[in-house]
């Protein structure tokens, strides 16, 4: 009878082993939850980044619509490809630059009715951060450059 009692006691509560083990178990759910929410606020930071390159190429190519209406290649390309550097919300560098793509905007020798060309512009931001320069964005779009008369 005694033993009986004996038996019973020992297999209440936990154990040692089974504390360690469920600690354990524990530590690797709450580094899996650490790793991913820094990957979360890695890429929350990079879709910033992308937003506010985005935002810049959108307004340089806004920019060289309206050059485009002075009938002149030669001011859409200056408008084009001026480098401008301005920094995010975060303090990231973005570098803005861009091109008028090689013979688009060429006027047909002797065009005597003054149709408009067209001009294929690439636009194109770059982040320069501690992880070196990479691509934030490119635009590129076809446009009309009026001729003047």
């Amino acid at each position: 009878m005694v033993n009986t009692v004996n038996a019973e006691r020992r297999d209440e509560g936990f154990g040692l082993v089974e504390i360690v083990v469920s600690l354990m178990i524990v530590l690797v759910v709450f580094l899996a939850f650490g790793l991913l929410l820094l990957r979360s606020l890695t890429e929350v930071a990079a879709n910033g980044t992308r937003a506010s390159a985005s935002q810049l190429a959108t307004q340089r190519i806004e920019e060289v619509r309206a050059a485009a209406a002075t009938g002149s290649c030669g001011n859409v390309d200056a408008v084009a490809s001026a480098t401008e550097t301005v920094e995010d919300g975060r303090g990231v560098p973005l570098t803005v630059t861009g091109y008028v793509h090689a013979g688009t905007c060429d006027q047909p020798a002797g065009d005597p009715h003054g149709n408009p060309r067209l001009a294929r512009v690439t636009v194109e931001v770059e982040a320069s951060g501690t992880a070196g320069t990479k691509a934030a964005t490119s635009i590129t779009t076809d446009l009309w450059v009026k001729q003047t008369t």
